[in-house]
């Protein structure tokens, strides 16, 4: 009887033992891919005012069928609505998670209304001509130097009376990030207003917020500082 308790002592003691390690484990892979867990808690967020506001503007520009372009699209709730009008889309993101959630979430308009790519925006030398271009919380996680070059293929991309709509981070902008990652850029509003010289500028907003738990545990004042904008190319 008593080896048959310390046998049983043995095995809980392992069973522990493996359980924390596979906790372990996903806490690490949390940390080291922070996508996922953001992806999968957006699933549920509605389109972006903004986008919205954006996609009724080149609705009344563009004879239909319109293509969009979405740099950086995340888990698709931008496009959540979109889909459902006579659109082409073509998705771009880094990130595998998001393929993979978007290839489920919109199964029955993969390959005929919307297009998924897997891509680095560094990487992408050309875009396709697009009436409609989203770029929401997604350029400013560009490596800074080869940010300007790829505006460059935005605003070949987009066609005459085309409309951008997108998010910049401002100056105050904080965000945790790994060392190993490329830090984020943060833009003045005049660097901002400087990049639609081609562009008239629809709507322009300004919307700073201070991060009190943020502040709290990094001990100094944190605030999400980001730029919205619509703008409609000349």
């Amino acid at each position: 009887m008593l080896n048959f308790n310390k046998k049983i002592l043995i095995l809980g003691f392992f069973l522990n033992f493996f359980l924390s390690e596979i906790c372990a484990l996903d806490r690490t892979a949390s940390r080291e891919n922070p996508w996922k867990n953001y992806y999968t808690e957006t699933l549920k967020e509605p389109v972006d005012e903004f986008v919205s506001k954006a996609f009724e503007l080149v609705q009344q520009e563009t004879i239909t069928p319109l293509v969009i372009l979405n740099l950086g699209i995340g888990s698709g709730s931008n496009i959540q609505d979109i889909l459902k009008q006579d659109v082409e889309v073509h998705a771009y993101d880094a990130v595998p998670e998001s393929i993979e959630i978007l290839n489920k979430r919109f199964r029955l308009y993969i390959n005929n209304k919307l297009h998924l790519h897997q891509v680095f925006f560094e990487d992408l030398h050309s875009l396709p001509k697009a009436d409609m271009i989203i770029a929401w919380r997604s350029l400013s996680f560009m490596e800074k130097d080869k940010f300007f070059n790829f505006w460059k293929n935005i605003n070949i991309s987009l066609k005459s009376s085309g409309i951008f709509v997108g998010t910049f981070f401002g100056k105050k902008h904080y965000l945790n990030r790994s060392p190993k990652r490329p830090q984020l850029f943060r833009m003045s509003s005049k660097e901002v207003t400087d990049l639609f010289k081609n562009f008239k500028i629809l709507y322009l907003y300004k919307e700073i917020k201070y991060n009190k738990n943020l502040s709290k545990s990094r001990g100094v004042d944190s605030y999400s500082d980001i730029y919205k904008i619509i703008a409609k190319r000349i």
